[in-house]
């Protein structure tokens, strides 16, 4: 599976935020480490804009065995264990993940807490069962952003991890649980869900991107096979991109033309997947859909999906990362669409 289309699609995804930006409305950070990370693989500083190199296919292979790890020259990055559970919540401006590995009788837990420069040591984590009276178990610095301990029971509903210290406001977060720990390995699911993305014809996706509290822009993308698509930021910046070409706007500015190496679509925006696992089932716009956490340690992300059953189809995303929360609802799916470039008229 080629991963390239991905890399590129990322990096586009980024450009639209920092356009946000240029324009003025909402004051999202787009991280620096995301955003070097995507570019890396590409293969290219300057994102669509340049020749853009493979950086090879996706995996659901292992992650690494240190607690944290290095991509791109940046800085050290608390990866989830091999195996675990890893989901990822927002708190304020930090991302949140949360690795659970049941071990005998016991539940080994590793948060992973990233701020909008780098990993966030310092801080005190405890954790207990969600709904729990019981004295909180305090974690342990594992490495940079790594805090580690071990609850002493062999389930749990939910876990609670609360956060102090560091010169910052204290913070609680609940990471619900599946039923069974760490849930069904559900790396075909997300194969799976990868090749219904590159099949579709057409997609919208509707995008809620923030980087913390008031700091947020809503885009509508529309993406049409085989290297067509445009979004547009509400209150802000247009793009339409069709093949070789892409014309760029900010609000009430004039259509700006440049080129750059066709990018096809639609593709997902993960790049490789790790720690995959069914988080169970749910009705979701009245169909049944797969629930799905994993881990992407190309680009530092916790996503979680909800994949129809029937079809395979991405029906909603979340994301997690350093200074970037996404939130994207996709439909229609293959509906008639026409892409064009702007008329002279608006250029």
């Amino acid at each position: 599976m080629n991963a390239a289309p991905s890399s590129r699609s990322v990096a586009i995804r980024l450009l639209a935020a920092v356009a946000a930006l240029a324009a003025g409305v909402a004051a999202v950070i787009v991280t620096v480490q995301l955003a070097r990370t995507t570019l890396a693989e590409a293969g290219s500083s300057s994102a669509a804009a340049g020749s853009l190199t493979a950086p090879g296919p996706a995996s659901s292979g292992s992650t690494p065995s240190n607690p944290t790890s290095t991509a791109s020259g940046g800085p050290r990055f608390p990866t989830p264990p091999p195996g675990s559970l890893a989901l990822g919540r927002e708190s304020a401006d930090l991302a949140v993940g949360l690795a659970v590995s049941p071990r005998n009788g016991k539940l080994g837990l590793q948060a992973s807490v990233i701020g909008p420069d780098d990993a966030v040591n310092g801080l005190s984590v405890s954790f207990r069962p969600s709904g729990s009276t019981a004295n909180p178990v305090i974690a342990e610095p594992c490495g940079d952003g790594c805090y580690a301990a071990e609850l002493p029971v062999r389930s749990a509903k939910g876990i609670r991890v609360d956060l102090s210290g560091g010169g910052r406001p204290s913070a609680s977060l609940v990471f619900p649980l599946p039923a069974s720990l760490p849930g069904p390995s559900a790396d075909s699911l997300v194969r799976r869900a990868d090749r219904a993305w590159r099949g579709l014809r057409t997609l919208v996706a509707h995008e809620r991107l923030s980087s913390g509290p008031g700091q947020t822009v809503n885009t509508i993308w529309r993406y049409k096979a085989p290297d067509l698509l445009t979004y547009a930021i509400k209150g802000s910046g247009a793009a339409i991109v069709i093949g070789d070409r892409r014309w760029d706007r900010v609000a009430g500015g004039q259509w700006q033309e440049s080129s750059l190496d066709p990018i096809p679509q639609p593709v997902p925006l993960w790049l490789s997947a790790t720690n995959a696992h069914l988080l169970g089932t749910e009705r979701l716009g009245g169909r049944q859909a797969w629930k799905i956490a994993f881990f992407d340690p190309r680009i530092h992300a916790w996503f979680t999906l909800w994949v129809d059953r029937a079809t395979m189809r991405t029906l909603e995303l979340r994301m997690t990362a350093q200074s970037h929360f996404m939130h994207e609802v996709y439909g229609p799916f293959n509906a008639p669409m026409t892409i064009a470039p702007p008329t002279k008229a608006a250029r």
